[in-house]
Parts: structure tokens; sequence; C-alpha cells
């Protein structure tokens, strides 16, 4: 179907985005968002496209499904953690255990790796569950 064909509604949303192409399956109208690069080997240059969503009179309707919002992380050592220095630990603990580093995705804290020892003086001062998360 030429882009023309399509009602003067789509034409206008396609319009607010550069360089996509109207579809139309059944009764709905959907847009993509097409680009062509060289491939080494290749004699023409390849077309790559990518679904942008369903287009209606109202505007353009985005994929929820195929959103992808990365979560904020941020490392942290354990002595940097607020509260540590209120917990007792042995100076041979200590030494274990404050160059630990934490993860922090959303709201939780995370060891990625912990040696046996580590792993034994924190659950011993209570300060991660089984899955391993931080629990203060």
């Amino acid at each position: 179907m030429r882009q023309q064909d399509f009602p003067e509604w789509a034409q206008r949303i396609k319009e607010q985005y550069k360089g996509t192409q109207l579809r139309r399956v059944g009764n709905n109208i959907y847009l993509y968002a097409v680009r062509s690069r060289r491939v080494p080997g290749r004699k023409y240059p390849v077309l790559f496209q990518s679904y942008m969503g369903i287009v209606t009179q109202s505007g353009l309707l985005e994929p929820q499904s195929f959103q992808f919002r990365p979560l904020e992380t941020s490392v942290c050592r354990f002595e940097d953690l607020p509260g540590v220095s209120e917990i007792v630990f042995t100076q041979e603990e200590w030494n274990t255990v404050r160059q630990i580093c934490l993860v922090r995705n959303a709201d939780s804290w995370f060891y990625p790796k912990l040696s046996p020892s580590e792993e034994q003086i924190l659950q011993k001062k209570r300060l991660i569950s089984p899955a391993g998360a931080y629990n203060r």
C-alpha cells in the first residue's frame, strides 16, 4: 500500500517521526522506523526496521511490553553504608567485611559475591537474608 493511500490523520502522525513507514494489517495501521546501513560484503545497503507502535486518530500508541528502562544502579563499600558504624565487630571480622562491595538496584542492596567467611560473619550479625540482600 502506498503512503498516500493512508488516511490524512495517519500521515500527519507519520510526519512527526522522521524516517518512518506506515503499514496496514487488517484494520490496524502500524508505524515502523526504517533505516539502511552498509554491510561489508553486501552489494547494496540493508534495511533495518523496528516497530514503533499502532497509529490511531488520537496519536501513536507505543508498545508497553517492548520498552526497556534500565534500573538505576550504584555501588557502595560496606564500610560506607549508613548504620554500619553502630554494629559491633571484632577487629578480625571488620578487616574481613569492610571492603565488601554492594550493588544497589532500585530499593535493595545486594552483595554480588561473598566468600564463605564474609557470608558467615554477615549472617551471624543478621545483615543478610538467604537471598543475599542487605537487611538494614
